[in-house]
């Protein structure tokens, strides 16, 4: 009897400390992926103040600003939802820099007198494909936390092509100012869901973005110390 108490006694504490080194593990997964990540307000400020005197948006600019817009807010309302659902701080840093590339977008709406400036409350969209994304991203994310981490990084493909997409239909400085700094962003968010997949022993393949650009993005952080791009983060 006094031998299988001690034994149960070590199996405890070795399960303890298990648990222990996961979770230390995990956590330092977590903060290395997260220096890419934080939002710094100043440098919304920071790009206003270097928006110049341009002619009036076309059709298409407008369009493009209104429908960004509201891929942004889809982006930090799934990452808000999945970091309440999986509590992984890699979506609650990111979260809040998807807030700044959103307002970002609000500043040229207003810049150019653009009405479309308002936003509906969370899970709510006015472009009903974004909102029928939404629902679906939601259900997936919520299935798994590898199926969570593949969702933003599925979200942050989407969103590089279509920043692509929106930089190749303009010549507008501000436009493109935003734009570029918004998709370096949207580099650092990729390469870290792709790591924390790469924490668990998964891999991403792009569905938006060709091979070629999602592996020069990905090759582009080797090395950099977990630095990543300059951005609005």
């Amino acid at each position: 009897m006094v031998m299988k108490t001690i034994f149960t006694k070590l199996l405890i504490g070795a399960t303890s400390v298990l648990t222990l080194t996961l979770a230390c593990s995990c956590q330092k997964a977590n903060s290395e992926q997260l220096n890419g990540v934080r939002n710094s307000e100043s440098q919304l400020y920071e790009l206003q103040a270097n928006y110049v005197t341009t002619s009036d948006l076309t059709t298409q600019e407008s369009a493009d600003l209104i429908k960004m817009k509201e891929e942004e807010k889809l982006a930090r309302d799934v990452y808000s939802a999945l970091y309440k659902k999986w509590n992984s701080n890699v979506f609650a840093n990111i979260t809040s820099s998807e807030d700044s590339h959103m307002n970002a977008i609000i500043s040229l709406l207003k810049y150019y007198n653009i009405a479309e400036t308002s936003v509906l409350g969370v899970g709510q969209f006015v472009n009903p494909d974004i909102q029928n994304l939404y629902n679906q991203l939601i259900a997936k994310g919520s299935t798994s936390i590898a199926d969570a981490y593949a969702t933003g990084a599925l979200i942050e493909d989407l969103d590089i092509n279509d920043l692509d997409n929106c930089i190749t239909k303009t010549t507008n400085s501000n436009l493109l100012l935003v734009y570029n700094n918004i998709r370096s962003g949207s580099y650092n968010h990729l390469n870290a869901f792709v790591s924390q997949l790469s924490y668990i022993g998964l891999t991403y393949t792009p569905t938006y973005i060709s091979q070629d650009e999602y592996n020069v993005i990905i090759a582009s952080f080797s090395g950099s110390g977990g630095k990543g791009r300059k951005s609005m983060r």
